[in-house]
C-alpha cells in the first residue's frame, strides 16, 4: 500500500498501553506540515512526556483547560484516565497528558479498564462510560460526567445516565455536538455484542441522568475493541460516515472487516453496510479523528499474525467513496490497548507543531511506506540467498527479486544466472522496500530470519 503525508495540521498523541514487554507509560507525538522548501515533513516530537503513569485500557478525551503557567488561555489538552497498572491495580485518577506536575485532575468513582469516553459540550466535559474492573469483572452499566470546574484547572465529577446495558471494549462517538453513538462491544456474558444507540444529550448544563438512549440498526457483526470514529465527508458536507474497523470477534478472533453507517444532515441513519476492509486485521488499537473530523486515525493494536503493530492508518470519505491509506511514519512504539488524541492545529499548538518540525522534520518517502508487513516472504519455489548473484528462477515479485540480489541497474548486476536476466532498480516497489531495510539496518536480520525461521516468526520480528 502507498503511504500518504497526514497534512491536517492536527498533533496526534499516542500514549499508554502495552508494549509487548510491559505496561507503558511512553507517549508520542506526530504531525505533518507543509515546509515551503521541502514540501512534507513528518515529524515526531522528540521531547514529550511520558504520561503520568502506567496504564493500559485507559479511555479519554481533549478539554480545554488553563495551563499552570498563570497564563489566561484556555489550551486543548489531552486527558487520560483510568485503566490498570502492570501488577492489574485500577487506577482511578485522571491525569493532564503532558503534565510535569504529575498531579491528578480528578478521580473517578467506579475503576473502569476498556471504558469509552468522548468530549462533549465544546470540551468542558469529558463523559466516561461502561468499562469493567478488570479483565470482565464487575462490568459496568453507569457513567460518569467529568466537567471542567470554574478554576479550569480540574474537573468535577458526578453521576451520568446509565448504559441500555453493562458493557466494555465499546465504541462511543460524536455525530453532533449533542448526539451520541454508542456501538459494538462486550456485555456482562464476555459476548461481543452487535447493537447500537443513540441518545440526544440536549445543550444545557444537567449531567445526563434524565436522557434515555434509543435502539438503532445493529452491526451485520458482533464485535469489541474495534476502531471507531465520526467522519465528515470532504466533499458532501451533508454526509457523515459512522466507523466501525476490525476489532475482535467471537473466539478471540482479530479481524479486518470494516462497516459504515452513513449519517444525514436531517439526522436519518442508513443501515450498516460493508466498507473497505483495513489493510491488515486489528484490535485493541488506538483510534481518534481529527478536530474537523475528516480523518480517522487507527494507530498500533494487535494483529490476527500475534504481532505488535507499528502502523498508522488514515481512513477518509470524498464524495461518498471511503477508503485507507498508510501514514509515512510509524510508532515509535508499538503498542496496544493504548490512547489516542487529536489536538486541534490553533496559534499555541502550531507553534510547538513548527518547533517539532524544526527539531526534528524527516521527509517522508516519496512512494513508499517503511511497512515490512508489506513485503512478500517467498513461496516454497523460492531459492533465495544473498549473495549476490541474480538468480533467475527467483527474479520476481514472490521471492522479492532474489531478495535484492536482482534489485541493481542492468550494468551492476555481478551475475544473472537462468532466463530471466533482467534487474529491476530500486524504482521498483520491492526493491525500494528491501533499500529501506538496508538503510534501517535490519535486512541482514530479515534474511537471517528467512532462512532459519518460519514466515510468522520473521513477520513478528520485521513488525517490531
Amino acid at each position: 500500500m502507498q503511504c500518504v503525508h497526514f497534512s491536517d495540521g492536527d498533533i496526534i498523541y499516542v500514549s499508554t498501553g502495552y508494549d509487548g514487554d510491559e505496561v507503558t507509560s511512553h507517549s508520542e507525538a506526530f504531525t505533518t506540515m507543509l515546509d515551503e522548501v521541502t514540501g512534507f515533513k513528518a515529524c515526531h516530537d522528540p521531547g514529550i512526556e511520558d504520561a503520568p503513569f502506567r496504564t493500559r485500557h485507559a479511555s479519554g478525551g481533549v478539554l480545554n483547560l488553563l495551563r499552570h503557567d498563570d497564563s489566561a488561555d484556555l489550551m486543548p489538552t489531552p486527558v487520560i484516565c483510568g485503566g490498570i497498572d502492570q501488577q492489574f491495580q485500577q487506577n482511578r485518577e485522571c491525569y493532564r497528558l503532558l503534565d510535569q506536575d504529575k498531579q491528578p485532575l480528578a478521580r473517578i468513582t467506579s475503576a473502569r479498564c476498556g471504558s469509552a469516553s468522548v468530549s462533549i459540550r465544546n470540551g468542558r466535559v469529558l463523559w466516561v462510560t461502561g468499562g469493567s474492573s478488570y479483565d470482565n469483572v464487575d462490568m459496568k452499566d453507569s457513567t460518569e460526567w467529568l466537567e471542567v470546574d470554574a478554576n479550569k484547572l480540574n474537573l468535577t465529577v458526578t453521576e451520568g445516565v446509565r448504559l441500555p446495558g453493562k458493557i466494555m471494549y465499546h465504541c462511543l462517538v460524536m455525530i453532533r455536538e449533542s448526539l451520541a453513538f454508542l456501538y459494538g462491544g462486550l456485555n456482562h456474558f464476555a459476548l461481543q455484542r452487535p447493537e447500537s444507540w443513540i441518545i440526544d444529550l440536549g445543550t444545557g448544563s444537567n449531567h445526563l441522568t434524565s436522557y434515555s438512549w434509543n435502539e438503532k440498526a445493529s452491526m451485520t457483526t458482533a464485535r469489541a475493541a474495534h476502531s471507531c470514529g465520526f467522519v465528515r465527508d470532504v466533499s458532501k458536507n451533508s454526509q457523515g460516515t459512522i466507523v466501525a474497523a476490525g476489532g475482535e470477534l467471537q473466539g478471540e478472533v482479530i479481524t479486518d472487516d470494516v462497516e459504515l453507517l452513513r449519517v444525514y444532515n436531517d439526522g436519518d441513519l442508513s443501515q450498516w453496510e460493508p466498507g473497505p476492509k483495513l489493510p491488515t486485521a486489528l484490535g485493541h488499537a488506538a483510534s481518534t479523528t481529527t478536530s474537523d473530523q475528516t480523518i480517522l486515525i487507527v494507530s498500533g493494536g494487535w494483529t490476527d499474525k500475534d504481532v505488535i503493530s507499528e502502523s498508522i492508518f488514515l481512513f477518509y470519505c470524498d464524495d461518498g467513496i471511503c477508503e485507507w491509506r498508510r501514514q509515512c511514519l510509524e510508532l515509535n512504539v508499538g503498542r496496544y490497548y493504548g490512547v489516542a488524541f487529536a489536538v486541534p492545529p490553533i496559534a499555541n499548538v502550531q507553534s510547538r507543531a513548527q518547533s517539532m518540525a524544526a527539531i526534528s522534520g524527516e521527509e517522508c518517502p516519496a512512494s513508499v511506506g517503511v511497512d515490512y508487513l508489506d513485503l512478500i516472504y517467498g513461496t516454497d519455489t523460492c531459492e533465495s540467498a544473498i549473495d549476490g548473484f541474480c538468480q533467475g528462477i527467483n527474479n520476481n515479485a514472490d521471492c522479492n527479486f532474489d531478495d535484492g540480489d536482482c534489485c541493481l541497474d542492468q550494468s551492476q548486476c555481478r551475475l544473472c544466472v537462468g532466463d530471466d536476466c533482467i534487474c529491476h532498480s530500486t524504482g521498483n516497489s520491492h526493491c525500494r522496500k528491501l533499500q529501506i531495510l538496508k538503510e534501517s539496518g535490519k535486512l541482514m536480520d530479515f534474511f537471517f530470519l528467512r532462512c532459519m525461521l518460519g514466515k510468522s516468526a520473521r513477520r513478528r520480528h520485521l513488525s517490531r
